[in-house]
């Protein structure tokens, strides 16, 4: 039996409608090594990702991040990402700027100098309050954090010591007990060192010198010398900020140097 026409108009509209397979878009050629997002929650997925990549290098110094592109990359829509990129801006690796958008952090020379003098007055009043509460314990973490790092200076490539590098100085954050001091160096001054040494800066890695210099303040610290361990964590810096001064003028060419 036939049909009625309607029926049969309605079987080929549907015909008509029916989906196509959907080919997904390549990703872009800026963003083609960031890894789709697929596990955890979005937002948290997107900033791990993202700051991967800025870490790494596959997201250069200065870059302008994207929204409708990251989005697709990562395979996520641009809410979360935007929560991503929030948390991003609070670890100090991307800036926003007003009516154009969001950009990977570049280093100035002004910026690094800024950055180097606020480590400068932080760490002396984290070593301050180091020494006022000073114990067996809290001294035999900064003495095992100091041997450690000389010890890697001969058994790790020399790109690998930042690890250790960054965690003697976390260590003299976390030792100071004070929660608000840790936290400002755990959230922003960590990543935005660890971005300056990785990406910007390649050539200022920890030296021999480093080695040295931490174990100083450490014994500093055990003496309970106040001006001596402020002036040796003021002279570690200024030697940073000197030779990263050097290797922006020298167009980051090598020449190794303490963080």
């Amino acid at each position: 039996m036939a049909r009625p026409a309607t029926e049969a108009k309605v079987g080929a509209a549907a015909g008509a409608r029916r989906p196509t397979a959907r080919v997904p878009a390549a990703p872009s050629p800026a963003y083609q090594q960031i890894a789709a997002v697929r596990r955890g929650t979005l937002r948290e997925s997107a900033f791990t990702a993202l700051r991967e990549a800025i870490l790494s290098g596959r997201l250069f110094a200065g870059q302008r991040l994207v929204e409708t592109t990251l989005a697709r990359d990562l395979g996520i829509s641009r809410g979360p990402l935007r929560e991503a990129l929030v948390l991003l801006q609070r670890d100090g690796l991307v800036e926003m700027v007003p009516r154009r958008g969001h950009f990977v952090l570049a280093f100035t020379e002004t910026a690094v100098s800024n950055f180097y003098d606020l480590r400068k007055v932080l760490e002396c009043y984290a070593v301050e309050l180091i020494i006022e509460s000073l114990d067996a314990a809290k001294l035999e973490r900064l003495r095992s954090a100091a041997r450690h790092l000389e010890e890697a200076i001969t058994e790790v490539p020399q790109r690998d010591l930042v690890t250790p590098d960054l965690v003697f100085h976390e260590l003299i954050y976390e030792l100071s007990g004070q929660p608000l001091l840790h936290r400002v160096w755990t959230e922003n001054m960590a990543s935005k060192l660890s971005f300056l040494v990785h990406v910007t800066l390649p050539p200022i890695l920890p030296g021999p010198e480093a080695a040295t210099n931490h174990g100083e303040i450490v014994e500093a610290i055990a003496r309970r010398d106040r001006e001596r361990a402020r002036h040796l964590v003021t002279q570690h810096l200024d030697d940073a900020l000197a030779r990263a001064r050097a290797a922006m003028a020298a167009g980051q060419e090598e020449a190794p140097a303490a963080t």
